[in-house]
């Protein structure tokens, strides 16, 4: 099973298209990304940036089940200053919306870095491990590396090891 491949610009993404094709992405990468970029709902209206008033969110996540949310919070820090601590959270909302990966066995470990970039903004370093499930090795062997991408201001670099 494939997803369909996405093409990254500066504020978001669209499916890649070739001679007509929707191109599909066999591994990882799209549904990384789309892990990451994905608005999952605030926990609570007081975490909303100013002037914003919608929760963002699937409706179809459940709030008595914790474990089952699609997306991050990324988006809630999207206007804020690029301070220490903005990179800290920016860190654990990623952790958070790839966590499923390691549940699901697909990956063993994930491990995020989060550094202020000057005048740049926010560079996430993401680096997923193989586990030892065999149920999906099929992804693994479709990986596709990314170098980096700039996301909103956001530099990303997903490396699968």
């Amino acid at each position: 099973m494939s997803d369909a491949q996405l093409l990254w610009y500066d504020f978001g993404a669209d499916v890649k298209i070739d001679n007509g094709d929707l191109l599909h992405d066999g591994g990882l990468a799209s549904a990384v990304l789309i892990s990451l970029f994905t608005d999952a709902r605030a926990p609570v209206p007081e975490q909303l940036p100013d002037g914003e008033t919608s929760m963002r969110g699937w409706w179809g996540d459940l709030p008595e089940i914790d474990t089952m949310k699609t997306g991050s919070l990324l988006w809630l820090i999207q206007r804020e200053k690029v301070v220490p601590e903005v990179a800290q959270r920016a860190k654990e909302y990623a952790e958070t919306a790839l966590e499923w990966m390691v549940r699901d066995e697909i990956a063993g470990s994930v491990t995020v870095e989060s550094q202020l970039v000057r005048p740049f903004g926010l560079q996430l370093s993401i680096t997923i491990a193989r586990g030892t499930s065999k149920q999906y090795s099929y992804l693994w062997e479709a990986v596709a590396q990314y170098s980096e991408m700039k996301v909103q201001n956001t530099s990303i670099k997903l490396n699968f090891v």
